[in-house]
C-alpha cells in the first residue's frame, strides 16, 4: 500500500488475518492515508466487527459470505461516502 497510495480508491480489510489483525492493519491505513474507504469484512456479526473500532470511527460492513454483487454495491457506497476520494 506504501508503494501505490495514490493509485488506490478503496480497502477491503478482512478482520481475521495473518501475520497482521485487522485492527492493526486498519491503523497503519488510516496513518497513511486517513481518509481512503475502508470496507470491513467479516464472518462475525457487525455488531462484534464495529466495537472493536472507534464509534466515530467512519466505515463499512459486509458480512461474509457475500456475492460479488454485494461487494461491488457495498464498495460503491463506501467510495461515495469518503469525502476526499
Amino acid at each position: 500500500m506504501r508503494e501505490n497510495v495514490n493509485e488506490i480508491t478503496a480497502v477491503v480489510l478482512d478482520l481475521t488475518m495473518p501475520i497482521m489483525g485487522g485492527e492493526e492493519a486498519f491503523r497503519q491505513i488510516r496513518e497513511i492515508r486517513p481518509e481512503l474507504p475502508i470496507l470491513i469484512s467479516s464472518g462475525y456479526g457487525e455488531f462484534f466487527a464495529r466495537r472493536q473500532f472507534d464509534p466515530a470511527e467512519s466505515l463499512s460492513f459486509i458480512q461474509k459470505p457475500y456475492t460479488p454483487a454485494k461487494l461491488a454495491e457495498k464498495l460503491s457506497q463506501s467510495i461515495v461516502r469518503a469525502p476526499h476520494i
